[in-house]
């Protein structure tokens, strides 16, 4: 059994103008999520990403740094999916195991404004240290952004 260290955790908690299933999706179809997913689309491009949306399944997601030519592949297993309400699974860094390993994260998905609109509480806890966790919050804070331009699209 893996023990998670909760002290250095983060949460950002979100509303989009999205359905709860608009939302949902852009994290499990990898055609929607590669479009978003990079903390920084001004200098990083997603250019791989396996998924495989089921309890058990896993993800592999590769972002490129333009500026330094460096890869950042992500990896982990999901562990609780109920369909357009909530997402958790395992996030870890191949390629950095010190900065991440076997991390868990949580999205939550609330519809408010009658469905037309979704709030997201994103947790991730088990993070070794502050300076980490304070990396992960900026890079999930422009992945978010990231997303957020896409639905407004």
């Amino acid at each position: 059994m893996t023990t998670i260290n909760h002290t250095h955790s983060l949460e950002i908690k979100r509303t989009f103008n999205a359905t709860s299933q608009q939302i949902y999706q852009a994290w499990m179809d990898p055609k929607i999520r590669q479009q978003w997913f990079a903390p920084n689309h001004e200098k990083m491009t997603c250019t791989a990403c396996k998924i495989d949306p089921k309890v058990g399944g896993q993800f592999d997601l590769t972002m490129h740094d333009d500026e330094t030519g460096e890869d950042h592949i992500a990896v982990g297993e999901f562990i609780e999916l109920i369909d357009n309400q909530k997402i958790v699974f395992t996030w870890s860094w191949k390629n950095k195991p010190n900065l991440a390993k076997n991390t868990h994260i949580t999205i939550q998905l609330t519809p408010s404004d009658g469905g037309k609109k979704t709030h997201m509480t994103f947790t991730h806890v088990g993070l070794p240290d502050e300076a980490t966790r304070d990396d992960h919050m900026k890079g999930w804070q422009g992945c978010f952004k990231s997303l957020e331009l896409l639905l407004d699209q």
